[in-house]
């Protein structure tokens, strides 16, 4: 099957923590959207990824962890996954998915203010006071100037 390129923007919760689940660290995310005509608007979505990649290991082991609730931004390449059904008694042995083949993940976190009672994200680009104004004046390591003789 060609990959399409397709953006795509889902809300969904999940109250779970990661699992292992076949090799891959698996979190389960809960759904109420519909995704065109042919969708269901309730479904789960099972974003995972090879429990070897550290970076992803630790961005999922903090969903639900650190933070009472954690906004996520999952990017990865998302494919269905029909159902399972026994060919002898035609009764489905396992349920069609959702996967998500996780690429990448940011952590959204809402700092709570003291004046108000409303949250607002922290988003870490979002805070940069200037271009470079922050920046102090390092020489570029390594750089030694040669003399030919």
């Amino acid at each position: 099957m060609p990959s399409i390129g397709l953006n795509v923007t889902l809300v969904g919760l999940t109250t779970k923590t990661v699992m292992n689940i076949n090799g891959y660290s698996t979190l389960n995310f809960y759904v109420e959207e519909s995704l065109g005509n042919r969708e269901p608007t309730e479904f789960w979505v099972e974003a995972r990824h090879d429990p070897n990649n550290r970076y992803l290991a630790n961005k999922t082991n903090s969903i639900n962890q650190n933070m009472r609730s954690t906004t996520a931004i999952l990017v990865g390449l998302i494919y269905y996954v029909p159902p399972v059904i026994n060919e002898i008694t035609q009764e489905e042995t396992a349920e069609g998915k959702h996967v998500l083949e996780l690429e990448d993940i940011s952590l959204i976190s809402t700092n709570r203010n003291n004046n108000t009672s409303q949250q607002s994200p922290n988003l870490p680009w979002m805070n940069q006071q200037g271009s470079n104004n922050n920046r102090s004046y390092r020489p570029p390591r390594g750089a030694t100037s040669r003399r030919r003789g």
